[in-house]
Parts: C-alpha cells; structure tokens; sequence
C-alpha cells in the first residue's frame, strides 16, 4: 500500500512538503526495485494513473504526473522495464487542457526519457509527434519546457544512430525525415524552427 503521507504530499501547493513526498515515494520504489517486486511497482504505477491521472481534477492530474516523474528517478537503471507504462499516460497528459499540467507532463517526460535512452529511440516518432504539439503550446513555460526535451531528444539520437545497425533501436530515419518533410509547412514558426533545427542536426 502507498501510505497516505505520499499521496497528499503530492497534492500540495507547497514545495518543500511535496519535496518531502517525493522522496519518500523514490525511497519506497528503490526499496521495491531492491527486493525485485515488479508486480508491486506496477501496482503503484498503475495506481496513479487509475486515481490520478485519470482524475477530473486538476490537481489530482497534475499530482499524478509529478509522481510519475518521481517513479521514474527512483526506478533507476531499471525503467526500461515500466517505460511503456510510464510513457503512454504521460503522452496523453501533455495535451491536457491545463498548462500546469502539460508542464508537468513536461517534465515527468523528460526524466522517463532520460533513463530509457535505448527505447527512445525504438518509439521516437510517437515522441516527435507529441513534442510538436508541445512547442505550438500557447504557455511559455511549457514552450521552454519542451525546448528541454527537444535538447535531451537530440542528444539521443546523436549518440545512438552511428551504433543503430549495430543494436536493435532501430531508429527510423527515413520514416523521421519524411514527417520533418510533411510538417514544414506548418504555420508556426516555433515549430518550423525547430524542425530546420533537427535537419541541420541530422545533415551533421
């Protein structure tokens, strides 16, 4: 069971006490990686997106992606094993009607990313679809959020395509290039400097 303490922490205004949430909630996934009890993991997961994510408050979204995010830190070496679990709902959160969900969507995203490097690249056009989205965002702070992302997706990518016919990441390059093609002709600029962006990345 997740103790009430962490699911309230997570709800609240105040950063220090959802710190301190969250910190707890990296400590019990570490503890449940430690003692290899995958079946309790997915329960947690699971749990937040049931009673979180899929919550009508905003609140309560926004809470479910920031422990998702945590989840994700405390998981370690080991996320490739949840990356699908954790990502799809994350995903969908980023096209919420609330920003500060979105930026939290954002961020959780990033932190799943980080850690599962091998299989982004394998999912990396459902991903370049949503960052997109994401840098057409009317916000600000989810524009400059996904500008993180976008960083982090180019690093990716720069490291793994010169091994990818080495390994089984499979990027899709020609399938890439022709979505970069399609969506040039997008009428906002943010998104047509971002997409010139990962050409000249590609090109190099």
């Amino acid at each position: 069971d997740i103790p009430v303490s962490i699911t309230k922490a997570i709800l609240l205004t105040s950063h220090e006490k959802r710190r301190a949430g969250s910190l707890e909630l990296e400590r019990m996934i570490r503890n449940l990686i430690a003692s290899n009890k995958d079946t309790q993991i997915r329960r947690v997961i699971n749990f937040f997106q049931k009673e979180f994510i899929d919550n009508t408050s905003i609140t309560h979204r926004k809470g479910g992606a920031y422990a998702l995010s945590v989840i994700a830190l405390g998981l370690g070496d080991h996320i490739e094993r949840y990356f699908k679990i954790l990502l799809t709902p994350v995903l969908e959160l980023c096209g919420d009607i609330e920003p500060r969900v979105r930026f939290t969507a954002c961020e959780a995203m990033y932190n799943i990313l980080k850690g599962s490097r091998a299989l982004v690249l394998r999912n990396f056009i459902s991903i370049f679809d949503k960052l997109m989205v994401l840098f057409a965002d009317v916000d600000l702070e989810v524009q400059k959020a996904s500008q993180s992302l976008d960083r982090l997706l180019k690093d990716i990518v720069c490291e793994g395509i010169p091994n990818d016919h080495k390994n089984e990441n499979q990027f899709q390059l020609d399938q890439f290039i022709a979505v970069i093609i399609e969506k040039l002709s997008v009428g906002n600029p943010s998104v047509r400097r971002m997409l010139v962006s990962w050409i000249r990345i590609l090109d190099s």
